[in-house]
């Protein structure tokens, strides 16, 4: 339907720059890129036991996020020894993460109230934790859908969503969460629904 497309692409990465008096960072010019990763429970725990102390937060919507820092191929997980080298605050790692996340342009098919946000190539497993940007993803469909938007996160690679008001909507939302999370096929995130409040927040629904 042409509703949405890819925006330009970013000019080059902006770094984490710390402000050593503060404590508290800022995006700069040579930084690492850092990103918040949504994960279900099992994999909140498997990372905890391969990981030496990993940052995890509980979102308010019930959600584990973890951060990562993009090394080259490859992503690292932030632990506490990492905030730490970094100068960073817990509290800063996550403002950091989305400040880097609302760089990413999500790309969107679907149509007639019901839509699929994914992320560009390379930064896929990203596309679930759209769900911490509720106004990212409120200022993309408020013209197109009715009610507030319904987000299904099954997997990290999707995020599926219609309007409150489309009550066959959301039922078919319910069982594509709970098929995509036991699927298998990318990681699994949720098999609940989230409602997005303009206000910012993300709650079960």
């Amino acid at each position: 339907m042409g509703l949405f497309s890819r925006r330009p692409a970013d000019p080059d990465p902006v770094p984490v720059v710390v402000d050593p008096v503060a404590g508290t960072a800022r995006i700069g010019a040579d930084a690492v890129p850092l990103y918040p990763l949504v994960m279900d429970d099992r994999a909140a725990a498997s990372l905890r036991s391969r990981s030496d102390g990993p940052l995890l937060r509980v979102h308010d919507s019930g959600l584990t996020v973890a951060y990562v820092l993009e090394r080259e191929a490859a992503w690292e997980y932030v632990t506490a020894a990492t905030a730490a080298r970094l100068s960073l605050t817990e509290a800063a790692v996550a403002e950091e993460s989305l400040a880097w996340l609302a760089r990413i342009a999500p790309v969107a098919s679907g149509g007639d109230g019901r839509f699929r946000l994914e992320m560009p190539e390379g930064s896929e497993d990203l596309a679930a934790s759209l769900i911490l940007r509720a106004d990212v993803v409120h200022a993309l469909v408020d013209e197109f859908v009715a009610g507030d938007p319904v987000v299904a996160i099954g997997q990290r690679v999707a995020m599926h969503l219609c309007g409150t008001d489309d009550a066959e909507a959301v039922e078919g939302l319910r069982e594509l969460a709970r098929g995509l999370y036991e699927s298998g096929d990318a990681a699994p995130v949720s098999t609940a629904l989230y409602r997005l409040g303009a206000d910012g927040s993300a709650r079960p629904w």
